[in-house]
């Protein structure tokens, strides 16, 4: 999802911490109202608002995705559209057998790395890294000068 905020707006990559973001965003007391759909990519931006992102290493990336039940449910559903789901029944349950598909397809990693994060990093002015997002939220809400109570 995109997220308006007063001052800024908020871009949800995948498993990123943007449910915890949405989550502090509330308990901050800040005004928000969704844009787009769930983990929608770039949206209109009229206002000039700062446009933020978080990003997360590939690595911890494709770990939380594999551990995620929504994702690994998909393979049984026959649902397996993105190029890292699980393909089979045994990578569904199997991390370690997905892994090693995953990467023994050379294309795929480099496809999947390059634009993992390229359509939310390129509209954003500022980049936060899930590894720090306390530290990064809290900026760049300064930055955009949201009125929130950090408490």
């Amino acid at each position: 999802m995109a997220l308006e905020l007063p001052q800024s707006i908020f871009l949800h990559a995948a498993k990123t911490g943007g449910t915890w973001v949405r989550a502090a965003v509330t308990a901050a007391g800040i005004t928000a109202s969704e844009l787009g759909g769930f983990h929608s990519g770039p949206v209109p931006n009229p206002t000039n608002k700062l446009v933020f992102t978080f990003v997360r290493n590939p690595m911890d990336w494709y770990i939380s995705y594999w551990r995620c039940p929504y994702h690994r449910q998909r393979i049984l559903e026959g649902k397996n559209v993105f190029l890292h789901d699980a393909r089979t029944a045994k990578e569904a349950t199997d991390f370690s057998a997905w892994v090693q598909r995953v990467a023994a397809d050379t294309r795929e990693i480099r496809c999947e790395s390059q634009h993992l994060f390229s359509d939310y990093v390129r509209p954003a002015e500022f980049v936060g890294r899930a590894e720090q997002l306390v530290i990064d939220l809290c900026d760049v809400l300064q930055q955009a000068g949201e009125e929130f109570d950090q408490r």
